[in-house]
């Protein structure tokens, strides 16, 4: 299994500079005129590219009761979300997320190796909990929703659940980059748990 290490480097970035609300960044908490990054109660839009790392159960594939052996690679895709800063440390949101095809490799006895592209879609809400105020701001995540998947002419769809960690960068007081690892529970195909790492780069506009 791989080790999902963005999450580290996720929550070590804070260390990288000086984040502290006295040296300009903060809130505006509703008690004076200063506004800073990520400002509560403030709505916000992101995009992003990911990555999908498969932690998927081996698929139980039979040709005449012989087990034929199968590979999935890890896959691209991209993601959206919207969502709200309600207080200087909370955040909710919702994200939806396409990945655009694990490569399946089917070795058939005789045939060869036949590939089919795994997609899957999905739609949720999350949560998130900010552990600075500055202009590099770590959070926690976890939220559940609703996946879909499809694998030539199969498809499934179940519920899912994301715990995971990021960081937001902040570029100026309205534009932030982000960085985020999510582990995703969830997800079934034909009996088969469809688990996933999933590492984001994107970037968020406040308004």
């Amino acid at each position: 299994m791989r080790i999902p290490f963005v999450l580290a480097a996720c929550l070590a970035l804070p260390a990288c500079g000086s984040t502290r609300s006295d040296y300009g960044y903060g809130y505006d908490y509703g008690y004076g005129d200063r506004e800073g990054y990520g400002r509560a109660e403030s709505g916000y839009v992101g995009v992003s590219g990911l990555y999908s790392f498969e932690q998927f159960d081996t698929f139980p594939l039979f040709l005449g009761g012989t087990p034929i052996s199968s590979t999935v690679d890890d896959s691209p895709g991209v993601g959206v979300r919207a969502g709200y800063r309600f207080t200087p440390q909370v955040a909710v949101e919702a994200a939806v997320d396409r990945v655009i095809g694990h490569d399946v490799s089917i070795r058939v006895p005789g045939f060869g190796t036949v590939h089919e592209d795994l997609e899957s879609w999905s739609a949720g809400v999350q949560a998130k909990y900010f552990l600075d105020d500055g202009g590099v701001q770590p959070y926690l995540l976890g939220g559940i929703g609703w996946t879909q998947s499809e694998l030539s002419d199969l498809d499934d769809s179940s519920s899912y659940a994301r715990v995971g960690a990021g960081v937001d960068i902040y570029l100026d007081r309205d534009v932030a980059l982000f960085l985020e690892a999510s582990w995703n529970q969830g997800g079934e195909l034909e009996g088969v748990d469809l688990d996933h790492i999933d590492a984001h780069v994107g970037v968020m506009f406040w308004f």
